[in-house]
């Protein structure tokens, strides 16, 4: 395997959640996997619908009780929606966590159809990292 090839490996490790592992001599080891299976279903999601089938329910797990921030944008990258989780909080958690999402902004007004973008920070000692996830939105 070359160097771009082990490269890509690497990368391709990180975006898929892969677990840290020992690095080839001369390379840096991986960090260690802070979020994972971050997901939303349904998507798209139908706002007219009332109760649970007009939501989204955006799901990850985190590695250890950590702040996490969950952002969405719409695709001009104006925010739509934030929710903030401390440490050990539902949301912030080590495990999975989970929340729904009716398809407001933070002034409660139904957001218009389209694709929206979640961004999932979280922080911790060592590192702060960020995972994306595209939502649809269907009216």
């Amino acid at each position: 395997m070359c160097i771009g090839e082990t490269v890509i490996a690497i990368l391709l490790g990180v975006a898929l959640g892969a677990q840290a592992a020992a690095a080839p001599i001369g390379m840096p080891s991986l960090p260690p996997v802070v979020i994972s299976d971050f997901t939303n279903a349904p998507n798209p999601v139908d706002t007219r619908k009332g109760g649970p089938e007009g939501q989204t329910q955006i799901s990850y797990t985190l590695a250890s009780n950590s702040p996490v921030t969950l952002t969405l944008y719409d695709l001009f990258g104006f925010k739509v929606r934030t929710w903030r989780f401390s440490p050990g909080q539902d949301g912030g958690r080590t495990g999975p966590n989970d929340l729904l999402w009716d398809g407001t902004n933070d002034n409660g007004q139904k957001v218009s159809k389209g694709g929206y973008i979640a961004q999932l920070e979280i922080e911790t000692p060592q590192t702060t990292a960020t995972a994306f996830r595209k939502i649809a939105v269907i009216h």
